[in-house]
């Protein structure tokens, strides 16, 4: 080989390096993109998850109280009633993937009652639902005479 085709070869060697070190940059920039995304996507997810066990432990601590008619209170009789002329957008009870700004808003609008109570407002309202408790085969507040 004489000195120009060396010298070309040369040249070829040292453009096709730099192109692979452009061409690696480029690879490993896309996969460092694409780590962040990922990391990004993890805590906004992480951010959900976490409001929306704060928005549970929140109803789950609202209905430990006694109820605003008769003041009786059993854990797992108590139930949230929606006041006349407020909308309800979903049932507290069954609110498990909600955020914690609509479930304190949602709070706002319920008074806090027994299953005995519920269902007479509910029967006052003209709203045949039955019983509304959460236990109803174990329900206290049912087999008392005179309260049911």
């Amino acid at each position: 080989m004489n000195e120009d085709q060396l010298s070309a070869l040369q040249r070829l060697a040292s453009a096709l390096s730099e192109l692979a070190t452009k061409k690696s940059y480029w690879v490993t920039r896309r996969k460092r993109r694409k780590k962040i995304r990922a990391l990004r996507i993890k805590q906004k997810y992480n951010k959900l998850i976490l409001n929306s066990r704060a928005a549970r432990e929140l109803v789950r601590k609202s209905r430990n109280g006694p109820c605003t008619d008769c003041g009786v209170f059993f854990l797992d009789h108590m139930s949230f009633d929606h006041l006349p002329g407020q909308i309800k957008k979903f049932d507290l009870g069954k609110s498990t993937h909600r955020l914690l700004n609509t479930v304190k808003a949602e709070l706002a609008k319920c008074e806090l009652v027994c299953c005995r109570c519920h269902d007479k407002r509910e029967r006052a309202r003209g709203l045949p639902r039955g019983h509304t408790c959460r236990r109803p085969g174990f329900c206290p507040l049912r087999s008392q005479p005179g309260l049911g």
